[in-house]
């Protein structure tokens, strides 16, 4: 889970059979006392399991957290900008390789490669889109 309005990602362990959600681990994703408002969005999870993005608006970043193996636990890695201003959403292409980040206030999408093994990725290009606010694959 996310907290949008307090920095933080809550990891949850899910029981199938009752559809229950137990937090297993809390990780902030700024250290304690950082300046300015923020308002993170738009986790993703690499299919793999081993990373999680989250798009932060405020400082227009990326963070990039590594989950442990069984998925209960996170830590943050490090974050890189986002490639526009207020990024709405972050969507992982199909085949796994890219992050495409809408950033709203700037108006454009910016993606980039992925380094499968840290999880960071790197800016590759951007297209202007106005207001852009989602991306999805068909």
């Amino acid at each position: 889970m996310l907290g949008e309005l307090h920095p933080t990602v809550t990891v949850c362990r899910w029981d199938a059979a009752t559809g229950a959600l137990e937090p297993t681990g809390e990780t902030p994703l700024f250290p304690e006392g950082a300046d300015g408002t923020v308002s993170p969005s738009a986790p993703v999870v690499s299919r793999d399991g081993r990373h999680l993005w989250v798009t932060v608006r405020g400082t227009d970043t990326i963070v990039v957290l590594a989950l442990d193996e069984r998925g209960e636990e996170a830590e943050v890695i490090t974050s890189v900008p986002c490639g526009g201003h207020w990024p709405r959403d972050l969507a992982l292409h199909p085949s796994s390789s890219h992050l495409y980040a809408a950033n709203e206030r700037s108006g454009d999408v910016t993606w980039f490669d992925i380094d499968h093994t840290t999880g960071i990725p790197h800016r590759a290009g951007s297209v202007s889109v106005p207001a852009a606010s989602h991306v999805i694959f068909a």
